[in-house]
């Protein structure tokens, strides 16, 4: 199960959503070595430059330097959210919204929505890898819907039960107009 729940108060649920495993560590696999890389000439090259270089010579170079912090930038981000960042959805019943945070550790986006505006949660599969030789796996996404705009995926499950148990315990959360996965009990 990729999803935890924690109970921070009597009016806030918190539900962390992790990605699965495996391709995280793939990604990283094939992100971090570029992206250390490049961090090394980056720094390299600012080591010897700054004491050294003419202000002639930093024009000369600064073409060079924005090339390889951007190599650095496009591999290094990629690299520190699959391996530091999380998603949490905090339920706030009092206040009758829900929160979604995305949380890179260094910087934070939260989303707000309304809780009256959500008509429907569900547990789908989300990807499925088969191909005619090997058997693929395949990965429950827990959505909750709208009334206006796309809905969100709140959680990933390798389990279709597991799936099923997130939905069903975010739909208890939520007021009674809102439909659950068949057999979800209030």
């Amino acid at each position: 199960m990729y999803s935890k729940w924690t109970k921070t108060g009597r009016v806030e649920e918190v539900l962390d959503c992790h990605a699965p495993r495996g391709p995280r560590i793939i990604a990283l696999v094939f992100l971090a070595p570029f992206a250390a890389f490049f961090g090394y000439y980056l720094a390299a090259s600012l080591a010897e430059y700054i004491p050294a270089a003419s202000p002639h010579e930093w024009l000369r170079a600064l073409p060079g330097l924005l090339v390889v912090l951007a190599l650095f930038l496009s591999f290094g981000i990629p690299s520190w959210w699959l391996l530091l960042g999380r998603t949490r959805l905090i339920f706030e019943r009092g206040g009758g919204r829900i929160l979604q945070v995305f949380d890179f550790r260094i910087y934070r986006r939260t989303k707000a929505y309304r809780v009256d505006d959500i008509i429907l949660v569900n547990s789908m599969i989300s990807r499925s890898g088969n191909k005619a030789s090997t058997p693929g796996t395949e990965i429950y996404a827990v959505q909750v819907h709208f009334r206006e705009g796309k809905p969100i995926t709140v959680a990933h499950e390798e389990r279709a039960g597991d799936a099923r148990d997130v939905a069903a315990r975010i739909t208890a959360l939520l007021p009674a107009h809102v439909v659950g996965p068949p057999g979800a009990r209030r």
